[in-house]
């Protein structure tokens, strides 16, 4: 049966056909000629929530109608509500019409109509009727032909037979797999209708009208794919509708649907992808479910899962409840309504929130005088952070040692904004996520994927921090630091710390002392290694094999304007060897000559080596006869204490 989703089957008109002459008496059944009746049939769009999408009748559609002769007082009864049957020769009647031909003749904008209609016999006024019979005789004023019910359930059966008072048990399928299956389960039916007169006019023996609607309720979802999905995202999409009824008896002379029973979800028939107006990916599903289901608020009309892996719940929301209102009987599905729903899903982007831990600061002291420069204000914490970084990220599944660039998140109003965009991959797989970013002095900008480093570079690596996330599924739990993240609508905050070490140098004498002249004084550190790369995956620095000096304060990203201090300088993180040593050369060409590693904290530990992320200060006091030095970790923790160091000469 090609009856659309959007339809009502109208109209099966009985019109009788005259004899040859007006004044030739009437014949009736029996040996002489019988008057036959006429019929055509019509199709109407119905009561969709949407444009309808077909008015069309194929070839081999079966009508079936109750056919009766009636009495009816019109002018006191003029909604015929006090009807009754009369018994006549084979009245009344069950008559199947088949439908020959889709041919169809349009009536108007919404209604197409046939006359290629075959019953199961022949059909005549005076198969109705007892012409020696007043009480019986159809021609006879205050009796009337009438269909009093129909229905049309091509390609499939009712679950109890029909009855001779039009009423059928229908049981619903769980699975519309194919069109035929659809087809098969679109249930139509024809309530009583108003009689009609036997009209002795030859010619216009008077029609008798029979209007089919759906006795199913249709739902309709229009999938459309937006931000994140491609053509080719809704190939294995599916959607079900969720909890609709399994059986219910049909009352087709009033029209009734009752005794729902069941609950079952309902996969929809799946059209196939398309484009939408916009010319985004987009996929119909229709289904064909018992009337009478309540849709509450908040509860789930449909899921709609596999759209690139992804999977969407749609509740029933306020918008649905009043934009259906006026189709819906006290908030329940009725007969002869396609309800269409669009659904715009996009995935869920990854939005991230980045901080930048300062730097590290460790407290140590020494004989000396003591010059502190710290740049955090506070031990441990953490600011927001404008600029732009490189985000990595990997699956759980492929570990941290699978890390690739995904995207630049860049500071744009009051907002982390990623070029390109990232989604989450679908509801299941979580995600590993790093980062990269330099401080240029005054600004975090990206490093454009480079993983290398190099001295006076202050490169920050970023991991996600120790948090409390709540999951796509609503549920929450604590995340360690660096762990992987499942899908969520909130944003995965990440925490940035330094990678480099940064020393500072202060050379001060006593301003009585006039033998040590710092003016023109000149600062080296040879041997530290100049280049490296770093783990993406844990923020692990790998140094590189070339060593060089610092010399004369020539390091051109960090010019240096203080001609007594080598202030903030950024180097690599490194083992403090013997061989590295800082030299000061004053104008006079004195020289001086400190080995670094014999440096010790305020707890007489030897500073040995420059860790990531941490200042190191070093105080040096020259006079002509002897050094007096300090040198100056920060620390998270306060500590004091003392220590001496010698300060060779060279």
């Amino acid at each position: 049966m090609k009856i659309s989703q959007h339809i009502f089957l109208a109209a099966l008109a009985a019109l009788a056909a005259s004899c040859s002459s007006d004044n030739l008496p009437e014949t009736l059944s029996g040996n002489g000629e019988k008057t036959p009746i006429t019929i055509a049939a019509t199709i109407s769009d119905g009561t969709p929530l949407s444009r309808a999408e077909g008015k069309t009748f194929a070839s081999g559609d079966q009508l079936i109608a109750r056919l009766r002769q009636v009495t009816w007082n019109e002018s006191t009864d003029p909604n015929f509500q006090s009807v009754g049957e009369v018994a006549a020769d084979k009245s009344p009647r069950t008559v199947t019409f088949t439908v020959n031909s889709n041919n169809m003749t349009v009536v108007n904008d919404r209604t197409q109509q046939t006359g290629d209609l075959t019953p199961d016999a022949p059909l005549y006024w005076d198969d109705f009727s007892k012409s020696d019979d007043a009480e019986h005789d159809i021609r006879t004023t205050g009796h009337y032909l009438q269909s009093a019910w129909g229905f049309c359930y091509n390609g499939n059966t009712p679950t109890t037979p029909l009855t001779d008072d039009g009423t059928i048990t229908w049981t619903a399928t769980g699975n519309f797999d194919s069109q035929s299956t659809f087809t098969k389960n679109d249930l139509l039916w024809s309530a009583a209708q108003r009689p009609i007169s036997y009209s002795h006019a030859a010619g216009d023996r008077g029609t008798l009208v029979i209007p089919y609607t759906h006795a199913m309720s249709m739902i309709t979802i229009e999938v459309v794919a937006a931000e994140g999905f491609t053509t080719g995202n809704l190939g294995s999409t599916t959607a079900t509708l969720q909890a609709m009824y399994t059986s219910a008896t049909f009352s087709a002379p009033d029209a009734t649907v009752s005794g729902q029973t069941g609950s079952q979800n309902v996969t929809m028939l799946a059209g196939n992808e398309g484009t939408n107006s916009e010319s985004k990916p987009n996929k119909v599903f229709r289904a064909l479910v018992i009337p009478g289901k309540e849709l509450a608020l908040n509860a789930t009309l449909a899921e709609i899962t596999n759209i690139d892996g992804n999977n969407y719940k749609i509740p029933v929301t306020d918008a649905i409840l009043k934009a259906w209102s006026s189709y819906l009987d006290s908030g329940k599905l009725k007969s002869g309504v396609n309800y269409k729903l669009t659904v715009t899903v996009a995935k869920q982007a990854i939005d991230v929130v980045a901080q930048i831990t300062n730097w590290t600061t460790i407290d140590a002291t020494g004989e000396g005088e003591i010059n502190f420069n710290a740049d955090v204000t506070s031990s441990g914490v953490t600011n927001d952070a404008e600029g732009s970084f490189d985000l990595y990220r990997s699956t759980e599944t492929d570990g941290t040692s699978s890390l690739a660039y995904a995207t630049t998140s860049e500071y744009s109003d009051s907002k982390w904004v990623n070029n390109p965009p990232i989604y989450w991959a679908n509801g299941t797989t979580s995600y590993y996520f790093r980062a990269l970013t330099e401080y240029d002095g005054s600004n975090y900008k990206s490093v454009g994927g480079s993983k290398n480093l190099a001295r006076g570079r202050d490169v920050l690596w970023g991991t996600t921090k120790a948090h409390s996330g709540t999951a796509a599924d609503g549920s929450t739990f604590d995340y360690a630091e660096g762990a992987a993240i499942a899908p969520r609508t909130g944003n995965v905050p990440l925490t940035f710390s330094h990678v480099m070490s940064k020393i500072t140098v202060n050379l001060t004498t006593d301003e009585s002392d006039a033998k040590v002249v710092l003016d023109g004084a000149k600062i080296t550190i040879n041997g530290l290694n100049e280049t490296g790369t770093i783990e993406v995956k844990d923020g692990t620095v790998v140094l590189g094999s070339t060593t060089t000096d610092i010399s004369d304060f020539a390091a051109k990203s960090h010019p240096i304007t203080d001609v007594t201090t080598l202030n903030g300088y950024v180097v690599m993180p490194q083992v403090l060897g013997n061989e590295i040593r800082l030299r000061v050369k004053l104008a006079d060409g004195t020289t001086y000559s400190l080995q670094l590693n014999q440096c010790l904290d305020s707890s007489k530990q030897v500073i040995g080596e420059w860790k990531k992320g941490t200042h190191y200060e070093y105080t040096i006091k020259l006079t002509k006869e002897a050094i007096d030095f300090v040198a100056l970790v920060k620390k998270w923790e306060d500590v004091s204490g003392g220590g001496d160091a010698n300060l060779d000469w060279d």
